[in-house]
């Protein structure tokens, strides 16, 4: 089992508009809001480390005091389980190693002695400092190392939220326990952008009447995601079953990459939050495996939603070919790049390698995590800066509505479309907020990639007044996708006559041919593109292909000097 996670609360639409910075040395997030650009989180005044305790009696005085019944064992650590259902705890606690975790919990106890018994280190948060103190007083009693945990206290209606935005850290494991039952929801959706990737999310007293009563979240977990129940079966007392005090209480988990391949017609809404950061160290992957990126050469994966199968794909050379070769071409190592639509961060490993700054956008929740952790496992190879942003390019600033799954067909909904097809809302900015925040000069070398599964009609029109502002114009590489009212496509095609040199990729899509030959890539040149002079009427509304690649260049030097092309 890779990154786990455990809590007693659900998670509504688990999103925020954040971007991630990395570096070789560093990992830095950064959230927007509509009103103020990416900051860092100002220091949270109601949350403190426990320094030090006066004497403290242990939690096993006066619970034993109190004829606590809770006496079940791990015989493994001769310690008491955490308050979990029997099933859970022989099922997935008896057979889970958590010896290289770090654990979070919202709400200790006993569960804190055995997590640190277990874990590489738990840190625990509660609002009632003498109560920590006597969590202290007991790992103390056990001779557990200082190394080991760290206790905190925190203030608020939320004591598990109001931490969890005021902190960098994730986490391999993180337990919400203790927390109101009106604000558990809340403090889980907080607590989701602090796990690590790969997560398992585990709930206690799920949807169990006085805990989960009302339980806002929980019909949208189990509709997104394969959730596993284990019920309280009794406990064993000298061979004999012991009868379920309990019987609607219910432990269950469900993994962060098991979600359910359904279609998903409920909106869900964005939930803002304040800023974090990602941990400083690059990521390590025991279940990383090795590809190998055309024209870049060796790097680390995990797979997921992108398979095993299909990254086998990307190795061969058989997936988007001609992308390569446009990427080998017009990809510098003093430039920069911003890729829209980054899916599994395949495009953007490569950039990341060739370019001195690379944006990475990707809005679908379900795919974005993946797409962080296939860059953070390559980030000690890469040059300059690599960021990850949550939010989507528009004509306009505005919230849309989007049909998302994590598969590369996830999509912006558009006034056209079925409202019903959208699961999520995604924040979107101009590309000119992208520009200004990620402070890319007018002077540098750009190269933009536009992926957006038909956002492209109503995004590309749009940034002509940007383009005439560079000194030279960004390269851009547009996917095409059957999109656009008459006079987004008529907009579309002026906008293509802006530039001087052009090339059409139509990949296996061989109907491109069937308008023009001028300007088609045939492939030949195996290191790069031959692109063609635009006279500046070459594409009109009815010379647009439904399904290809355009590529937009200022020059043909590059092409030149790779294909030796003499347009």
């Amino acid at each position: 089992m890779s990154a786990l996670f455990v809590c007693t609360c659900a998670v509504g639409m688990l999103l925020a508009t954040s971007r991630y910075e990395y570096s070789a040395l560093a990992v830095t997030s950064r959230i927007s809001d509509d009103t103020h650009p990416p900051r860092r989180p100002d220091p949270v005044k109601q949350q403190h480390v426990l320094s030090s305790c006066a004497e403290s009696s242990p939690l096993e005085s006066f619970k034993e005091a109190s004829g606590d019944i809770w006496m079940h064992i791990d015989e493994s650590v001769q310690l008491r389980y955490p308050s979990y259902t029997s099933d859970f705890a022989s099922q997935v606690l008896d057979k889970w190693d958590f010896s290289s975790k770090s654990v979070f919990e919202c709400g200790g106890g006993f569960s804190t002695i055995w997590w640190a018994s277990k874990a590489k280190h738990v840190t625990t948060v509660d609002d009632e400092e003498r109560f920590l103190c006597s969590i202290e007083a007991s790992l103390l009693r056990h001779q557990t190392p200082a190394r080991k945990f760290s206790l905190v206290v925190a203030n608020g209606t939320s004591p598990c939220k109001s931490y969890l935005q005021s902190t960098d850290s994730t986490f391999d494991v993180i337990i919400v326990d203790g927390e109101p039952e009106h604000t558990r929801c809340d403090a889980l959706r907080e607590s989701i952008h602090h796990l690590n990737n790969g997560g398992v999310i585990i709930a206690d007293n799920w949807a169990q009447p006085q805990v989960w009563e009302p339980c806002e979240c929980c019909e949208e977990i189990e509709t997104l995601y394969d959730v596993h129940v284990y019920k309280h079966s009794g406990w064993s007392q000298k061979g004999e079953p012991e009868k379920p005090e309990h019987p609607n209480w219910r432990t269950v988990w469900f993994g962060l990459t098991d979600r359910l391949q359904k279609e998903f017609t409920k909106d869900q809404k964005v939930v803002r939050r304040n800023p974090t950061r990602l941990p400083l160290d690059p990521l390590s992957n025991g279940a990383a495996i090795q590809v190998s990126v055309p024209f870049a050469g060796d790097a680390l994966v995990v797979p997921g939603i992108a398979t095993a199968d299909w990254w086998a794909g990307v190795t061969s050379g058989f997936w988007e070919p001609s992308t390569w070769r446009v990427f080998n071409q017009e990809i510098h190592m003093k430039g920069v790049y911003i890729g829209f639509g980054e899916w599994c961060g395949v495009t953007g490993m490569f950039a990341a390698r060739r370019s001195s700054k690379t944006i990475l956008m990707e809005p679908d929740p379900f795919i974005f995590n993946e797409m962080v952790q296939n860059v953070r496992l390559n980030v000690p190879a890469y040059n300059g800066k690599v960021y990850a942003d949550r939010r989507c390019i528009s004509d306009v600033k505005k919230t849309l509505k989007m049909k998302a799954d994590g598969s590369s067909g996830s999509r912006l909904i558009t006034d056209g479309d079925s409202q019903t097809q959208a699961n999520i809302d995604v924040d979107c900015v101009l590309l000119e907020h992208i520009v200004e925040e990620y402070q890319v000069e007018y002077s540098d070398s750009v190269f933009i990639k536009i992926d957006t599964e038909g956002a492209e009609a109503f995004i590309v029109p749009s940034l002509g007044p940007l383009m005439a502002k560079f000194d030279t114009q960004p390269t851009l590489l547009i996917s095409m996708h059957a999109s656009g009212s008459d006079t987004e496509r008529k907009r579309f095609a002026e906008f293509l006559n802006t530039y001087k040199y052009y090339a059409i990729l139509p990949g296996r899509n061989t109907e491109t041919r069937e308008f023009s030959s001028e300007g088609v890539d045939d492939g030949k040149c195996a290191e790069g593109i031959v692109v063609t002079r635009n006279q500046g009427a070459r594409f009109n509304a009815d010379l647009l292909c439904d399904w290809c690649d355009y590529l937009l260049v200022a020059d043909n030097t590059a092409s030149k000097r790779l294909c030796d092309a003499t347009t």
